[in-house]
């Protein structure tokens, strides 16, 4: 419990110390928690073909999820952008990594799927005679 005092006492420190610098890693943050390839601060796994291989893939499925929140973002679909919403704000401010997406990955799933759907939906209803 001491520890937890000293580290958020230290980190608000750091932040009211120099705030500017505090904002202006949130775009590192951002990209270490999208990256599914990175380990923090240590680098990355795998050799530069997988990483990029992995990243293509990776950002191909975040299309999917991005058109399945512009096609579903409300009624029922807001309990889940809040927990997804409030999980980013958390690592965007205070950390960043692929570890903190997993927990909203279920939701990121959902939203993808529903993207895709639509996309597949829309291909075939163009393709019936």
């Amino acid at each position: 419990m001491e520890n937890d005092r000293a580290y958020r006492s230290a980190a608000v420190h750091w932040i009211l110390a120099d705030p500017l610098r505090f904002v202006g890693r949130m775009d590192d943050r951002l990209v270490r928690t999208f990256d599914p390839v990175t380990k923090l601060i240590h680098g990355t796994f795998g050799s530069v073909s997988q990483r990029w291989t992995v990243r293509v893939i990776w950002i191909i499925l975040m299309a999917f999820v991005v058109w399945g929140l512009v096609l579903h973002h409300r009624g029922p679909w807001l309990v889940p952008i809040s927990i997804v919403a409030a999980t980013l704000l958390l690592v965007l401010g205070f950390g960043g990594g692929f570890r903190f997406l997993v927990p909203v990955i279920p939701f990121l799933s959902i939203w993808g799927v529903a993207g895709l759907t639509d996309l597949i939906t829309v291909r075939l209803q163009d393709h019936v005679p």
